[in-house]
């Protein structure tokens, strides 16, 4: 029922080769948002533009994208109208029953409230899905996504009020029908008709 990261942790993990300073300098002329978007965050931490912050943000904010280069969107998605509209009436339909979920078993058990950490194995292989699915996930009471494993293809997601197995599977249930949703709001075609828990083929691999 839960899940312990300290095990996964032996096994071995490909390197990721991190793009030099010419590509990362490449990438971020090609993408100008994000050093846009790092130097509005630099000006409202310091809460003035004034022509000394203006210049040290741009600075910053080059030096940041070129030091720590961010990378490409692994697999593109696509956005369907309809069902982006129906997974946020499903997300704000499903706030009050999970509040009153959980505040009734904080009532009923207090500081003794049972939780545990589930893993839940993911059908797509989009670190954009998995990240939506995590953020969609978090966003009702008494649920919380620890960790995201990419390479295994699993959420390890927080729960409260989960006592047995029984309940366990209950949350992999739900968390595999909200992937589902945010499959078919923005996914690939080919991630939406493919059974829960099937693994998508990685880019470029035959």
């Amino acid at each position: 029922m839960t899940a312990t990261p300290a095990g996964r942790q032996a096994e071995s993990e490909p390197l990721v080769e991190r793009p030099g300073s010419r590509a990362a300098l490449r990438q971020m002329l090609r993408r100008p948002g994000r050093l846009v978007w790092l130097w509005v965050v630099w000006a409202a931490l310091w809460g003035r533009l004034t022509p000394l912050v203006m210049i040290s943000g741009l600075v910053v904010a080059a030096g940041v994208l070129v030091l720590f280069p961010l990378r490409d969107a692994d697999a593109p998605v696509r956005f369907r109208l309809l069902p982006s509209f129906a997974l946020v009436g499903w997300l704000l339909a499903d706030l009050v029953p999970a509040s009153l979920s959980v505040a009734a078993q904080m009532i009923r058990n207090g500081p003794r409230t049972r939780s545990a950490i589930v893993e839940v194995p993911l059908a797509a292989s989009s670190e954009i899905i998995s990240t939506l699915t995590a953020n969609a996930i978090s966003l009702a009471p008494g649920a919380f996504v620890l960790e995201i494993d990419h390479q295994r293809g699993a959420l390890y997601v927080h729960m409260l009020a989960v006592e047995d197995d029984r309940m366990a599977d209950r949350v992999r249930d739900s968390v595999r029908s909200m992937h589902h949703r945010v499959l078919k709001a923005f996914g690939l075609a080919e991630d939406v008709r493919r059974p829960t828990g099937a693994r998508a083929r990685p880019p470029g691999k035959g």
